[in-house]
């Protein structure tokens, strides 16, 4: 069986797509064969915010966590981070990035979720404070 080791999609981005068509776009383009399966995934959300805007965006998330964690069982961890300046040469720190760590029981999961309509209204509220796209991704264990 083939499986996906990884998919890079970027969310906000798409040519001519409204905020309301987000969802649909989004599965169409991550969509697999048949034949793929894939069980529990991982998700990166990498978040680059306008300076100055660190403490609006956090809010958002404060309202969309507790809703993906109350309405999504499929959702096993959806952690907002930010950067730990520890002063290792090899360390890239951003004080305008929030790092989204998820982790979904299945794609399929994670699909329904793009869906939500809590998912659709944090689109909307970050959109403003974004620097750049909201870049994604998502990965599989590579080891049993």
């Amino acid at each position: 069986m083939d499986t996906l080791k990884y998919a890079l999609i970027n969310v906000n981005t798409y040519d001519n797509v409204s905020i309301e068509d987000f969802s649909a776009q989004t599965a169409s383009r991550i969509s697999l064969t048949p034949s793929q399966e894939v069980a529990m995934i991982y998700v990166f959300a990498s978040v680059r915010i306008r300076k100055g805007c660190l403490e609006q965006a956090l809010n958002c998330y404060r309202e969309l966590v507790p809703a993906v964690q109350e309405a999504e069982s499929g959702c096993l961890e959806y952690v907002p981070t930010v950067d730990v300046p520890m002063g290792l040469p090899n360390q890239d720190n951003d004080d305008c990035r929030i790092l989204v760590t998820e982790r979904w029981k299945s794609l399929e999961d994670f699909r329904k979720h793009l869906g939500m309509a809590h998912s659709t209204a944090f689109r909307t509220k970050i959109q403003p404070l974004l620097a750049e796209r909201i870049t994604v991704k998502i990965v599989q264990p590579a080891l049993p």
